[in-house]
């Protein structure tokens, strides 16, 4: 499950120093700037080494998302709009920013293509 895979980076506000926890994976970072950072299981990484650190998880989901359409065709595995089943209302995949419930979403995120 992810819940067990995800691991601390820092929660340094951005602008100052940062002070990551630090486990035997990551000690080969830990000079890497705070942020954001999601690693999928067949080594990508969110966002790619070197690139800027994303300071918000919208920023960095949205990345990994759009990293899902482009590289592993997720818009041809689902029907859209996406809405998991054990998804919030703000979990959800869609060509206009609408909830569920048909509530203008707050901020939305838009993705690879619209």
């Amino acid at each position: 499950m992810l819940r067990d895979q995800r691991q601390f980076v820092d929660e340094t506000p951005p602008g100052e120093p940062a002070t990551a926890a630090v486990d035997s994976e990551t000690d080969a970072h830990a000079s890497e700037p705070a942020g954001y950072v999601i690693r999928f299981s067949d080594g990508e990484r969110i966002p790619a080494r070197g690139a800027a650190p994303h300071t918000t998880q919208k920023q960095n989901m949205g990345a990994a998302v759009d990293s899902l359409i482009v590289e592993h065709g997720l818009l041809d595995a689902i029907e859209l709009p996406h809405f998991p089943p054990r998804g919030e209302k703000n979990c959800s995949i869609n060509t206009e920013p609408k909830h569920p419930n048909g509530d203008d979403m707050r901020v939305p995120y838009e993705l690879t293509n619209g």
